[in-house]
């Protein structure tokens, strides 16, 4: 039963960022109403009272929440599962990237390293995809900060994470580019 509730959510989560196409906000009225059905399908498996599901139905309900711009629900959501060591790595990792992405709208280019360094850990080494985009995510942000250096701040996270190969490389990858531009 569980795992058919939770196949259920995560094929609601693909038809949610399918929709969505990329964007961050709900624009339109059919998308609402999508938004609504999908809601629907699995609000079943919250009441079934089963505590693995509930918090699966929450890290979903996390991303619907963040496009209506309900970003202190969202961000409430993101950080207990971000911490729960109950639940599969790969909620925890959807979490932090979350996290990264509600920084990263915040501007607050800190807070999201600090999520990328967390989602760099051993143990999310199985969700290399999340971690990538994360990475990606924060370190386009660095680069079309109009405050700071994108080349000298690209450089100073190339040092600050020498512990942190993945995210020096991509860091150093990046810095490449911008020079050949």
């Amino acid at each position: 039963e569980i795992e058919g509730w939770i196949l259920t959510i995560d094929i609601a989560q693909l038809q949610l960022e399918k929709q969505l196409g990329g964007d961050t906000m709900v624009r339109t009225e059919a998308l609402r109403d999508a938004i609504k059905i999908l809601e629907a399908e699995v609000e079943p498996a919250q009441q079934t009272g089963i505590e693995l599901l509930q918090k699966r139905v929450q890290l979903f309900k996390a991303d619907i929440h963040r496009l209506y711009g309900e970003t202190g629900k969202a961000f409430s959501i993101w950080s207990a599962l971000s911490r729960d060591e109950s639940i599969e790595r790969s909620w925890q990792a959807k979490s932090l990237l979350g996290l990264t992405q509600l920084a990263l709208e915040l501007g607050d280019l800190g807070a999201a390293e600090q999520m990328v360094t967390h989602l760099n850990h051993s143990k999310f080494a199985t969700e290399p995809f999340i971690r990538d985009a994360a990475i990606q995510k924060w370190l386009e942000a660095v680069i079309h900060n109009d405050i700071s250096n994108p080349y000298g701040e690209l450089e100073t996270i190339i040092h600050r994470h020498a512990a942190h190969p993945i995210i020096a490389l991509r860091a150093g990858i990046l810095q490449a580019e911008r020079q050949q531009e």
